[in-house]
Formats: C-alpha cells, structure tokens, sequence
C-alpha cells in the first residue's frame, strides 16, 4: 500500500491531487487507503481509455475525479515530446521545454493544459 494509509492518518476526509497517474495504481491505492476524493491529472492520451476504465470500477466511482490534461497555471495547450519506451531519461513520455529533447526521437502532439486551482475548484 506504499504507506498511503499511514499519510493519510490524522486528515479527516483527506482530498489528494494526484498529478501523473501513469496506470493509476496509486490512485486505487489513495481511496483504498481512505481519501475521500482524488483528483488526477495525466496528460498523456494514449494512457486516457485504460484510466477511464479503471477509475469506472465500483470501489471507484464517485471517488475519482480524472481529467487528461497537463497541469500548468493557466488553461490552454501544450506542446509535449512522446519518446519511446527505453529512451535515456524517461520511461514514455516527456513534457515541458522541448529544446532539451531535440536530440530525441518521439513524437511531438499538443495536449489539452488545465489550471489545477480552476479543475479542483469547480468540485470544493
């Protein structure tokens, strides 16, 4: 449970902003261990359709609040290098100044940004 249960010890109705699901394990592991509601950002699309499905399971829903997008300070776009698996300095994916990885192969797409305080409050 990585500890999850024990840093949420103390909080009543803990709220968690979970920014990168990955495969959402952490997610599952953040209500399981109690939290009243997690928001969770990912920007990656290809990773969209299976955190979907997971967060539709029973023990989730209504706990989980998914939004695909980065997380920036403002609404809008951003342009993000998808580099493949085994890439020198990242597991899938890389997000942010592209300059620093020019020199990698991958694949450049605009995804979605949302402001974190404008998401989350929408739902307090």
């Amino acid at each position: 449970e990585h500890g999850f249960t024990d840093m949420l010890l103390g909080y009543p109705d803990p709220v968690i902003v979970e920014v990168g699901a990955y495969d959402g394990r952490n997610t599952a592991q953040f209500v399981k261990a109690g939290a009243r509601r997690v928001y969770v950002f990912e920007a990656t699309p290809s990773k969209a359709p299976g955190l979907r499905k997971l967060y539709a399971q029973p023990e989730l829903l209504g706990k989980v609040n998914f939004s695909s997008c980065a997380v920036g300070d403002q609404h809008g776009k951003l342009v993000s290098l998808f580099t493949p698996m085994g890439t020198a300095g990242s597991s899938k994916d890389s997000l942010g100044n592209q300059n620093k990885w020019a020199p990698r192969k991958g694949v450049t797409v605009q995804v979605p940004m949302c402001s974190l305080d404008g998401v989350v409050q929408e739902h307090v």
